[in-house]
Parts: C-alpha cells; structure tokens; sequence
C-alpha cells in the first residue's frame, strides 16, 4: 500500500482538519463508503456507519477512526479506493490516506509520484498540515519538531508551503532514484 501522510501538531483541531479533508475530497469526487471507530483503547467494542455523512466528533474522539472512500475519475484511473485512518499520538496527530498502488500499474512510479506530490501541494490550501509524506506502508510516527528525523524518514517530503524533498528511494520502498 502507498501511503500519503498529513501531519499537524494541533492535537485539538483535528475534527475540523478531518472535516476539512473529507470535504475537500467530496469537492474532488470522492464518495463515503463507510467509517468505523472503537469505542475503546483495546479494540473490543465498535461502531460502524454506512451513512454518506461522516461524523467527524465521533470518529476523532475515540480510538482507531477510519473512512473509507472511493476517488471517482481520478488521473487515468476509473475508481481509487482509499482508506483513511485518523493516528492520534500524545501532542501531535495526522490522517494517512493509503491505496493499493496496482491500481496505478498502467501509471508508472514515476507518474505516480508527481500525482502524490500534487496531491499534497493541493492541500495547502485546504488544511493547516506541519508536514506531508509519501512513501510505502507507512504510518505517522514523528512529531513535526523533529524536522533532520523526518526529513529522512520518507520517500517524498513536503513541509507545508516549502520545496518538496525526495530521499534516495521511491514511493515504491523498493526502486532507488
């Protein structure tokens, strides 16, 4: 799975950025499948919704929120089916946005990567993000502060409203550059 990360430091906003995020993604053609959150810290009790409104209060106060959505005429492809999953750490959360890079087979890596960072630059204006990453199954793990860590960390980098950084390896986790 390719993995598109949007991190923030603001751990009290993050309904509104998810909001902000779902809508800006429904303004593009995406359309909600379902969520599921758990009520709780060790996974045993579940709540799932198939409405096309997300309850963003719910899914951002307890443990584990996902969405899943479905990206409708998107560069080339028919339908991306994305899963987004809400990662809250002590003092900083993010969503990451994951899809199955098959899809994009007929696209290449490198197309698939200009999408990602466009996709990410698009964004500024949409959401308030410390920093945004591209790579392959990866998750939220560092906190914006520790910029030379992050900075190594991923395939494709890109601090809020600043040049996009590439590392030696592509989203792939595989081929070098």
């Amino acid at each position: 799975m390719i993995s598109v990360g949007l991190v923030y430091d603001e751990t009290n906003q993050i309904e509104k950025e998810l909001s902000r995020l779902l809508h800006h993604l429904e303004q593009q053609g995406a359309r909600i499948l379902h969520s599921h959150v758990s009520l709780d810290e060790d996974g045993e009790k579940w709540v799932e919704s198939h409405q096309k409104e997300v309850d963003c209060a719910l899914l951002t106060r307890y443990y584990y929120g996902e969405v899943a959505i479905c990206l409708t005429a998107c560069h080339e492809m028919k339908e991306i089916p994305i899963m987004i999953s809400i990662q809250k750490e002590q003092q900083f959360f993010g969503f990451v946005l994951s899809f199955n890079e098959m899809r994009f087979e007929e696209v290449g890596i490198d197309r698939l990567e200009d999408i990602a960072i466009q996709f990410m630059q698009q964004l500024t204006d949409v959401t308030r993000f410390q920093y945004a990453f591209c790579d392959y199954d990866s998750e939220i793990e560092i906190h914006p502060k520790e910029k030379k860590q992050i900075d190594a960390g991923y395939a494709i980098l890109y601090w809020h409203g600043e040049k996009v950084m590439k590392n030696s390896w592509k989203i792939d986790g595989l081929t070098t550059r």
